[in-house]
């Protein structure tokens, strides 16, 4: 088996506590290299508008719309480094899930309270 290095995430979320409490557990772990990020930025890691490396984008849940939105045009162009979208929420409605998923059905969710 080959080792590809780390996974690189970037985390954008409004609740700053939550952005720290992620950057810190999976900056801690040697397989992962986390950073917190504006959604300006992560917009454009989404659109494949910047030179840096980025598996995995962790959101809230209305950046995580943004940004897969923003990725399936990306998408479209055949921009081949887009990012799979992590969103972290407290949002369990039927529409939210639904919507997020029509938007980007690579998108995953997983609740805040988990």
């Amino acid at each position: 088996m080959s080792y590809l290095g780390p996974t690189f995430i970037q985390i954008v979320h409004e609740e700053a506590l939550t952005c720290a409490g992620c950057a810190a557990v999976l900056g801690g772990r040697a397989d992962m290299a986390a950073a917190i990020c504006d959604l300006p930025h992560a917009l454009k890691i989404a659109a494949g508008e910047t030179p840096e490396r980025c598996d995995l984008l962790i959101a809230d849940y209305t950046s995580a719309l943004a940004l897969a939105l923003t990725a399936r045009q990306a998408a479209r162009r055949q921009v081949m480094r887009c990012p799979r979208i992590l969103v972290l929420t407290a949002m369990d409605r039927e529409w939210d899930v639904r919507a997020a998923m029509e938007a980007d059905p690579k998108v995953l969710i997983m609740g805040e309270d988990v």
